[in-house]
């Protein structure tokens, strides 16, 4: 059982991630953008899982509530671009601040993950917030061929790659090792796809002095990566789920693996937006 999960994830993420970079290298703005809300609604739908709901017409009503607010909220920023995605990056990482606090203290304030209206409203707002976090980043892309589908998948590598590594030093260290594993994982991120896109973007997009912002930056976004995995394993463990879904295996659910970027996008986009302008 020990070698199958870990020949599961291998396999997943050896079929996944030439098919992922092949659909953002390939895919019109507009093709990636159904295929975010397709990968969000499913997502939606594990979260409401998490709910504790088990009518399947809640469920299914919750996913369509939560596609209707990214299209509203789309059209919102694309009427005043700069105000509502501010304010909704903003927020979203101040939430994400919030779920860091009961991380650090729970299990004492577990309770209130009890509460189905409040992980419903969690999940509406963090899904909306990365769709939007998405878009914006996508459509970078009209600024620079260096931004746009590279500048998502920069990110996707980014917080993917903390991931791998610290499974992976946490395997051959042990598992109490943590701290170990996951400070490893992100400082092999930081030195193999951190430093060379800095170089990449210099005199292009980026100043020389710039590149202490750029670090920084990116730890913050690996950092809030852990923040949403450890969320998403806070609730299944409120729950008491193993999983998310049966999606991907080795991985589980689309949550299991979305559970980074739904955190890290924001806080990436915002420090996008604040470097680039």
């Amino acid at each position: 059982m020990k070698d199958t999960m870990p020949r599961a994830k291998i396999i997943t993420a050896a079929i996944l991630a030439p098919l992922v970079v092949f659909a953002m290298l390939n895919l019109s703005m507009l093709a990636l953008a159904g295929l975010f809300v397709c990968v969000i609604a499913y997502t939606a739908w594990e979260w409401s899982a998490l709910m504790n709901v088990k009518n399947v017409w809640v469920r299914i009503l919750y996913v369509l509530f939560i596609i209707t607010l990214l299209y509203c909220s789309f059209i919102i920023i694309l009427s005043s671009p700069w105000f509502w995605l501010y304010g909704i990056i903003i927020a979203a990482t101040v939430c994400w601040c919030v779920s860091a606090v009961l991380i650090a203290l729970y299990p004492r304030l577990s309770k209130i993950w009890d509460k189905k209206i409040l992980v419903g409203l969690l999940g509406i707002f963090v899904l909306v917030a990365c769709w939007d976090s998405l878009m914006y980043l996508l459509g970078l892309g009209i600024v620079s061929v260096y931004l746009g589908s590279p500048a998502i998948l920069y990110l996707l590598a980014l917080i993917y790659f903390a991931d791998i590594g610290a499974y992976f030093i946490g395997h051959c260290f042990g598992k109490h090792n943590t701290a170990l594993a996951v400070g490893g994982g992100m400082l092999l991120a930081m030195v193999s796809i951190c430093i060379p896109r800095y170089f990449l973007l210099k005199g292009h997009l980026l100043g020389p002095e710039q590149w202490v912002w750029w670090v920084l930056l990116n730890l913050l976004t690996l950092c809030f990566a852990v923040v949403g995995r450890l969320t998403i394993s806070m609730l299944k463990q409120c729950r008491h789920f193993k999983n998310s879904g049966w999606l991907l295996p080795g991985y589980g659910g689309l949550l299991d693996v979305m559970g980074s970027l739904t955190s890290a996008a924001p806080i990436f986009a915002l420090g996008c937006l604040l470097l680039i302008r």
